[in-house]
């Protein structure tokens, strides 16, 4: 056998030779894994597994894979810290039956075990693979992107993360000062849960620009139709099973209207209103300026009606220029509550509590119109997916700093729903 794996629910690969620093974490925590395993204490070995390993792992085939190890390598004697993994260490193990083994160790952020790999001292890991993603997007332009695959094995579920309004990126950021790297945090923790994924530049913006497609050109349907034409690409792949469509905010509405028309496995909403975009709108302008209320009321009612809109408030000309009008005539269209219902697939809601654009009242409007539907509230957890306190200025800053991790139970939640 050229390796054995014990799991892989949070399993990345090691990426440098070079000794590492143990953390304080990995010194408590490992001594305790060595001690349960060289005893054969299952039932304590399995109280330190994340609760995505116990998804996968019983008590009972826990016992039996400690019991097949022994047989084939024996008990764990001296260790060392040789190599580091982006989310955990590889230790140098020599086992009794004189065997030498690589064993990466991955801790969560809550010290439980979310990843343990077994391979011979001599096996080179495999790096996971980051790629490239081009397709045709509904407008005839190339619509770029960056796939992300396991290191091995498969297929793999395939995870679409589909951005939010505005000038957002594939790695959630924009030209508005939002600098917060989601997608690509989120893209990262579902690789090392085993899950590929894509993610996106929309039609316009980054490596999608083109001059072929002008502002006014644009439509919520160029949207949805990208992504139509990702899934396509994706669904043709055989290195991916099941295919989910992850839309943040805006994107769980494009999400919704893409899934009616090619074949996914099943939806994840995280952020998405329910309600339609005008109301949307002129709540937040309202309650952001009220001031802007009924001139926003005004606006909108045009441009729903299809009529040019003239506001005059500076900010409200910016927001609602000539160029961007047709593009939400076309999103306020669609009502979030009565799309949701006509997916016959897996639905997952996600939101969070400290999130300011859109607030838990509307994942609940989301749940309630389409029966069977899973909703997760997550504490803490803001728009852009990250935690922060009640204070405006927590709040703020998980839109400016790229190292503030995701919220924890976000990935957790998103793993075991596409697994």
């Amino acid at each position: 056998m050229r390796y054995l794996l014990l799991f892989l629910a949070g399993f990345m690969l090691a990426q440098s030779a070079e000794a590492q620093k143990e953390p304080l974490n990995y010194a408590l925590s490992f001594p305790r894994f060595k001690q349960f395993y060289n005893e054969r204490k299952s039932d304590s070995l399995y109280g330190m597994f994340a609760v995505t390993v116990k998804a996968v792992l019983s008590p009972e085939k826990t016992q039996d894979l400690i019991n097949s190890l022994q047989e084939q390598y024996g008990t764990i004697g001296q260790t060392s810290v040789n190599k580091s993994a982006p989310q955990g260490l590889v230790y140098e193990a020599a086992f009794s039956k004189g065997k030498s083994m690589n064993v990466t160790y991955i801790l969560n952020d809550k010290n439980e075990i979310a990843g343990l790999f077994f391979s011979p001292k001599d096996d080179v890991p495999a790096e996971p693979v980051v790629n490239n993603f081009e397709v045709t997007g509904s407008k005839g332009v190339p619509i770029k992107g960056t796939l992300e695959t396991p290191a091995s094995g498969g297929p793999h579920p395939l995870v679409i993360i589909v951005a939010g309004s505005g000038p957002t990126d594939r790695n959630g950021n924009s030209t508005l000062g939002v600098h917060s790297n989601t997608y690509k945090l989120l893209a990262e923790c579902l690789l090392a849960r085993g899950i590929a994924s894509v993610r996106y530049d929309k039609c316009g913006i980054g490596a999608s620009a083109s001059p072929q497609v002008s502002e006014q050109q644009m439509r919520f349907e160029t949207m949805s139709g990208d992504l139509e034409a990702i899934i396509r690409k994706a669904r043709a792949d055989k290195r991916f099973g099941k295919i989910y469509l992850a839309g943040h905010s805006e994107g769980s509405l494009v999400s919704m209207l893409a899934a009616q028309k090619e074949k996914v496995d099943g939806f994840i909403s995280i952020a998405g209103p329910a309600r339609p975009a005008g109301d949307i709108l002129l709540e937040q302008i309202s309650n952001a300026q009220p001031e802007l209320a009924e001139e926003t009321r005004a606006t909108l009612e045009s441009i729903k009606a299809g009529k040019p809109a003239n506001p005059q408030n500076p900010a409200l000309q910016q927001m609602f220029s000539p160029g961007v009008q047709p593009y939400v005539q076309s999103w306020m269209a669609y009502d979030p509550r009565v799309e949701i219902k006509k997916l016959s697939i897996p639905v997952l809601i996600i939101q969070g509590t400290e999130d300011t654009q859109v607030p838990v009242s509307e994942a609940t409007m989301l749940h309630q119109a389409r029966a069977g539907s899973q909703l997760t509230v997550l504490y803490g957890m803001t728009h852009t997916l990250k935690t922060a306190t009640a204070d405006p200025a927590s709040n703020r800053k998980t839109y400016e700093d790229p190292a503030i991790p995701l919220t924890n139970g976000l990935c957790d939640a998103i793993g075991s729903f596409c697994k």
